[in-house]
């Protein structure tokens, strides 16, 4: 019998009136910070753990590239690779020039007063 992802990713732990924690484990980790996931030697573990799957990871995601049937498949696992080595596309936007924002209001018809026209109060405070 397998664990769902979400059972899987549950703290193991329980709490003093014997009810289970309903928090997250720590990735690579069974239990919550709260439960010991923040102590050095199970983040350590829990680390250790996750590095296991990388080269089992890589070497299938090559598979993927080899043999694929669809090339979306396989571009999908070119582009994976690719980000993760750090060769993702910028995600920056440049701006040069000036920006219009035009505000329309709903009521056409009432007349509205214009920032141009000073306060004639204003100058009597």
């Amino acid at each position: 019998m397998t664990l769902s992802t979400y059972e899987a990713r549950r703290c193991r732990a329980h709490r003093s009136n014997g009810e289970a924690c309903s928090a997250y484990a720590i990735r690579g980790g069974s239990v919550c910070v709260v439960h010991g996931g923040s102590a050095p030697q199970v983040k350590k573990a829990a680390a250790e753990r996750l590095a296991e799957f990388v080269d089992p990871a890589l070497d299938r995601l090559r598979e993927l590239i080899d043999t694929a049937d669809q090339d979306s498949v396989r571009l999908s696992a070119i582009k994976d690779i690719l980000d993760r080595a750090g060769y993702k596309p910028k995600d920056r936007i440049e701006q040069s020039g000036s920006q219009v924002i035009e505000i329309v209001y709903s009521h056409a018809d009432q007349a509205l007063p214009s920032p141009a026209t000073p306060d004639p109060a204003a100058d009597h405070r």
